[in-house]
């Protein structure tokens, strides 16, 4: 019979990148095809969501080469406020990192996974590091770099650094700002309804504030496929205001942890500020059915109070959510 503390001293944790790693059908990369698609569709995203949010109208390019057997060269480019240099290695390097996993808002990417994923796949598939050129407004020059990642500790591998002038590829200009990511990986592209042609085509619908544009090579230098979605409008989107939770939303569990974490000092003041659409009124009908004390310490409830709670939730009148989290197209 094997010993128990034999077979627990086996166990190690394991870094959610060094999962991902080896579970990559999770991030979408679990054919050929639906890879190329998911590396574009991360890289677009973040490029609307950074234009979006600097009040920029989006300019976004998509480039796709052939190369040998089923390896491909991915570029996309746009003209969004660009990445801070010591800010790079972590947007691009580090699972679960991101400024909007907590906020209460539509946006695109929330979880900090999206691009990282693309570099681990590029890296995985090739063993090619990804190249990022990022140039911000307020910098004289940009930065240059290869970008690795180390799964078993979740971080960046930086190589070839350096800052220079970064002109454009196709009109020589210098670009002023935005991001350019160079990723080599196994991918197929196809043509037909589940290609990234139809993807962008679709994603320009929704987004008729974005210029896309999209040009596929063979692997003689030939133009495969190509598309140029032009705006149709010149206004952004409405600036999207992150909003508190919805008593309806939510669980017993999450209830929980609010109380815990709360520095408020009575229960009244724990439900106005922490949740929308609560009023003094509807606070005190909350209490008054949870046969909670106005004036009790968050820290102090217990789970059967944390259920009362619930239960008032669900049978007291409340304010609907505000709507100006939500971004509709006009």
């Amino acid at each position: 019979m094997v010993d128990a503390r034999e077979i627990t001293s086996k166990q190690k944790q394991i870094a959610v990148s060094e999962f991902f790693e080896k579970n990559k059908h999770f991030l979408g990369f679990d054919s050929l095809q639906r890879s190329l698609i998911t590396a574009v569709k991360e890289s677009v995203d973040n490029s609307l969501d950074a234009c979006e949010e600097a009040r920029i109208l989006p300019n976004i390019s998509v480039q796709i080469d052939r190369l040998k057997g089923d390896e491909i060269r991915l570029v996309t480019q746009d003209n969004g406020p660009g990445i801070p240099r010591d800010a790079v290695e972590h947007v691009f390097g580090k699972f679960l990192l991101g400024s909007r996993f907590h906020a209460i808002r539509q946006t695109r990417g929330q979880q900090g996974i999206g691009i990282t994923g693309v570099v681990m796949y590029s890296q995985l598939t090739t063993g090619v590091k990804t190249k990022v050129t990022s140039k911000i407004a307020s910098d004289s020059s940009a930065v240059f770099v290869d970008i690795g990642l180390d799964t078993r500790k979740n971080r960046a591998i930086k190589s070839r650094e350096k800052r220079d002038v970064w002109f454009d590829d196709i009109t020589g200009e210098v670009v002023e700002h935005g991001l350019r990511i160079e990723a080599r990986m196994k991918g197929k592209y196809q043509r037909g309804k589940q290609s990234v042609f139809q993807y962008l085509r679709m994603t320009s619908i929704v987004n008729p504030h974005a210029t896309i544009s999209l040009v596929v090579r063979d692997r003689d230098g030939e133009v495969y496929e190509q598309g140029s979605w032009k705006r149709t409008t010149d206004k952004l989107p409405r600036v999207v205001e992150e909003i508190k939770p919805h008593p309806h939303g939510i669980q017993l569990g999450t209830l929980q942890r609010m109380l815990r974490e709360s520095e408020e000092r009575k229960m009244t003041s724990f439900l106005r500020h922490n949740f929308s659409g609560v009023s003094m009124r509807a606070a005190k009908e909350i209490l008054s059915l949870a046969e909670i004390n106005e004036n009790r310490s968050p820290k102090r409830i217990s789970t059967n109070d944390a259920n009362g709670m619930l239960n008032g939730f669900q049978n007291v009148k409340l304010l609907p959510p505000p709507t100006d989290c939500l971004s509709p197209i006009d």
